[in-house]
């Protein structure tokens, strides 16, 4: 980004317009989670399977966190 210090600039993969379950893949929208947060400080679980809520997005070099609705490669 022009006129941005390589140290501040984060790198995403993903989509932060919205949220979703880590577990279930359920979506949720930020502002939902956001007043959710803001209530209490406490992480927002999922109100299918009580999985973990977060944007969903990952930041490069982190590994990917491979739920029910994650990635499987195909048998052969």
């Amino acid at each position: 980004m022009a006129g941005v210090p390589d140290e501040k600039v984060i790198e995403l993969h993903g989509n932060s317009t919205y949220a979703a379950c880590l577990d279930c893949g359920k979506r949720y929208e930020l502002e939902e989670i956001r007043k959710i947060f803001e209530k209490n400080e406490t992480l927002p679980v999922c109100d299918k399977c009580n999985g973990i809520i977060k944007t969903a997005t990952i930041s490069f070099g982190r590994p990917c966190r491979l739920g029910k609705s994650g990635l499987r490669r195909k048998k052969p």
